[in-house]
């Protein structure tokens, strides 16, 4: 430790003026106040006969360190004591963290009714630091309506609510254990190839009017609900849905890549530009329950297709339906375009409602073929 005189602190002194001064900095009332309060104390020292130790000299070794950030991250503390909480967090060794990071978890601390004080005490018991950059939650997170930041490499345990999300982009590296709820994030562009999503998560981002892009990158263990979004035209090749996948109603959707893998339900409601599904899709040709209903601009299903009930309600480009279709339940009412039925087609009930007979002379004749083969029961239609 150096040893002070009265004459090497007014230099200390001195110097930390010029140095603010030399970078043109105006200092927050806040940490103006901390820098006046602590030069009086030290002179009020040197006038008692006495002189300072390094302790009271420290908060000179603060502000330097609060100058030497860049000048946005100078400007997200507004008093040495938040970034002394930073330091402190930054500091210690099980609780590896950027600025960022301790920023976005401020914020997050804040919006949950916590303070920044909280973080560096630990008393929130809402974050962890497990090492390597990282940042966790042990529980479920309800950030509604939240306009802040999310620390980067986040990983949640439970639940994660970011419904009407106000932010553009999710933070990097997020992992959800369970459920991740962006509806209503008005300014979201795309679901990220980083984005990771547990065993038996659900993702939902209905109603999302900015999103562009579902990376192809993730596999969501339970549901995929990405409902009326309308400036939604890229689903990634490659994404992975175990049970259902709902897109209803986005109305920009043009195609779905070739290796989409959906388990039980596919839902493409209102999907008013989707033109085709691609032969080789994996998956959807064996869900369970298919509705393509107002795709008016469908005009061609997989070559092989088999499920227990497909909606192609008011599909109206459609003309012709798969051979070897398979189906428990064909909807068929409104297909005005339908020229004709497969030869070997199986279904156990059909309907055939609104469907204009008189001018279509080939489906007629294949209604009256596919009901005397008996592969094809049920059929009602006007």
């Amino acid at each position: 430790m150096s040893q002070l005189n009265e004459q090497s602190v007014a230099d200390r002194i001195s110097g930390l003026e010029a140095e603010i001064a030399d970078k043109k900095i105006k200092l927050p009332p806040d940490i103006f106040k901390y820098v006046e309060e602590h030069i009086s104390s030290v002179n009020r020292i040197l006038e008692g006969g006495r002189m300072p130790t390094e302790k009271d000299m420290e908060f000179m070794e603060h502000v330097r360190m609060w100058l030497s950030l860049d000048e946005v991250d100078r400007e997200r503390f507004t008093n040495m004591e938040s970034f002394l909480g930073f330091k402190e967090v930054q500091e210690s060794k099980k609780r590896q963290i950027s600025l960022s990071q301790y920023l976005a978890c401020v914020e997050v601390l804040e919006h949950l009714g916590f303070s920044s004080e909280d973080l560096s005490k630990g008393d929130a018991r809402i974050f962890q630091f497990p090492g390597n950059g990282r940042v966790a939650t042990a529980r479920s997170l309800r950030l509604s309506d939240y306009s802040g930041a999310l620390p980067d490499n986040f990983e949640v345990m439970g639940a994660l609510d970011l419904s009407k999300f106000q932010g553009k982009h999710l933070p990097k590296n997020l992992t959800v254990n369970h459920e991740l709820i962006l509806d209503d994030s008005p300014n979201l562009k795309e679901i990220p190839d980083d984005l990771t999503l547990g065993l038996n998560s659900s993702l939902q981002a209905m109603h999302c009017d900015s999103l562009e892009r579902i990376s192809g990158k993730i596999s969501v263990g339970q549901g995929l609900s990405v409902g009326s979004c309308p400036k939604l035209v890229t689903i990634g090749e490659g994404l992975r849905v175990a049970n259902a996948f709902d897109a209803s109603n986005c109305t920009s959707l043009k195609k779905l890549p070739a290796d989409f893998l959906v388990g039980r339900e596919l839902c493409l409601y209102g999907c008013k530009a989707l033109e085709e599904i691609p032969d080789n899709v994996n998956g959807p040709a064996f869900a369970r329950y298919i509705s393509l209903q107002n795709c008016v601009n469908l005009k061609k299903l997989p070559s092989s297709l088999e499920t227990h009930k497909l909606n192609l309600f008011s599909c109206t480009s459609l003309k012709r339906l798969p051979d070897h279709l398979n189906v428990d339940i064909l909807n068929l009412k409104g297909c005005d375009s339908l020229e004709c039925l497969p030869e070997d087609m199986k279904v156990d009930q059909t309907f055939l409602h609104s469907i204009n007979l008189s001018s279509k002379e080939q489906l007629k004749k294949d209604l009256d073929r596919v009901k005397k083969s008996g592969k094809v029961k049920g059929i009602s239609y006007s």
